[in-house]
């Protein structure tokens, strides 16, 4: 039966859909960044080139349908947290002050993001960067590497550099 909540058609769309959110996003980072100077029909081809390699290819396609739901719901979320702290009291210009004065919050969303993409591509390469027990794959070379004593030092040396130049270099 036929009912106005039937979205059944617009699947048929999704790849069109895909493509336009594709090209666009790559278009604005080409424009902002300036990677192609001031060629704007390069910036473009390559978007464009780009977004129907995403259109044609279902697995991108499937990433592109399963992270960007997550990372809309992750700004929703984000905007809602900042209406809530606005009903408190706080300005929006202590919020902004707050927010450029402390990279970590900045940090922490990239850093979400990033991890809402590697649950996507779990989800759409199912086992890629999973742990096997035959010590193939991606993610046991990945936690071999990291978690290596040599590597582990290395971070920590830097951790305590980064810190101690933080905290000496740039005393008030």
């Amino acid at each position: 039966m036929a009912t106005v909540f039937d979205l059944g058609l617009l699947e048929g769309l999704t790849p069109i859909f895909v493509g336009i959110f594709v090209f666009i996003i790559l278009y604005a980072i080409f424009q902002k960044f300036q990677i192609f100077g001031e060629k704007a029909p390069a910036g473009a081809l390559i978007a464009a080139v780009i977004a129907l390699l995403f259109m044609v290819t279902g697995n991108l396609r499937q990433l592109v349908t399963f992270f960007v739901p997550w990372v809309a719901v992750l700004f929703v979320l984000m905007i809602i947290l900042l209406i809530a702290i606005m009903i408190l009291g706080f300005t929006q210009k202590n919020i902004t002050d707050y927010l450029t004065d402390n990279p970590g919050v900045t940090t922490a969303v990239v850093v979400i993001i990033i991890l809402l993409f590697l649950i996507a591509l779990n989800q759409i390469y199912p086992g890629y960067l999973s742990y096997s027990s035959d010590g193939g794959g991606v993610g046991n070379t990945l936690r071999s590497v990291v978690f290596h004593p040599k590597v582990l030092g290395v971070v920590l040396v830097l951790v305590i550099i980064a810190y101690t130049v933080r905290h000496i270099g740039f005393a008030k």
